[in-house]
């Protein structure tokens, strides 16, 4: 039998895996904001920077839920949504 799992991972300036969560069972919001405000901890030393943070994150519905939102605006975070029909990233430019 073989499980399928979701995760989420949250990534820092430097690309750098900052916080992640996996699990079997559905990511919910409720992990999404645990692992926000674990983040900002981590980065920042305290629960909320003392500058505005943009947060960007696609549109699913555990990121775009009214409380995730709230706890991003205490936490002094900008949510940025990526497109829904982002372009492919083989259509993009190579740079020269």
């Amino acid at each position: 039998m073989t499980r399928s799992f979701q995760h989420a991972l949250v990534l820092g300036c430097a690309r750098e895996v900052v916080n992640w969560v996996a699990t079997t069972a559905g990511i919910s919001g409720e992990m999404v904001r645990d692992i926000i405000g674990q983040c900002v901890e981590q980065r920042f030393g305290n629960l909320r920077p003392s500058h505005r943070v943009q947060w960007l994150t696609d549109n699913g519905s555990i990121f775009v839920a009214n409380r995730t939102l709230e706890i991003a605006a205490a936490l002094n975070l900008e949510p940025c949504f990526t497109p829904r029909k982002a372009p492919r990233a083989a259509a993009w430019p190579k740079p020269s």
